[in-house]
């Protein structure tokens, strides 16, 4: 007796059947989702540049706030210095976070945010100082963007709060 009738004959073996996918078959399924790929490509690209300047904004106010608690725990002046055409701010008059050094310098165009520091005016000034009550010298604010999206980061003249709009 043939073995592929005594398999077939219990139910081993599908008669009739293929057992894998044609190269027509593969090539299709390939080119959907090549199709839907490049449908995605544009949203993910966005999203992705929307996340770095809202990244960059929250940085960026988070380290105004943390300097200005700094000012009041150490009862003296605080700075962050904006950097426009460099795309940088420093940071003076306060520990680093990360190292025992005082001062540290933000630099935009590096990973994980790589967008523009557009501009920076407090009253004139490019620096907003911290008293060591907390009060900035001045009021004011700065644009951060890149690929299509913006953030103003604005600095309140009488309480330093700041806000990201």
């Amino acid at each position: 007796m043939n073995i592929q009738l005594a398999l077939a004959s219990r139910g081993l073996v599908a008669q009739g059947r293929r057992q894998g996918k044609t190269l027509l078959e593969v090539s299709i399924v390939v080119a959907i989702m090549g199709i839907v790929a490049m449908a995605a490509t544009p949203k993910y690209h966005s999203a992705i540049n929307n996340f770095r300047v809202d990244a960059a904004a929250n940085r960026i106010a988070s380290d105004l706030a943390y300097v200005k608690r700094q000012a009041m725990a150490i009862s003296d002046n605080a700075s962050v210095q904006f950097s426009p055409n460099a795309e940088t701010y420093t940071v003076t008059g306060v520990p680093s976070l990360d190292r025992t050094t005082s001062g540290y310098t933000v630099n935009l165009t590096v990973e994980p945010y790589r967008i523009d520091l557009v501009s920076a005016s407090f009253g004139g000034s490019q620096t907003v100082t911290f008293n060591r009550f907390g009060a900035p010298n001045a009021g004011g604010s700065l644009v951060v963007g890149g690929s299509g999206y913006q953030r103003t980061i604005t600095v309140n003249a009488t309480s330093g709060r700041t806000t990201i709009q």
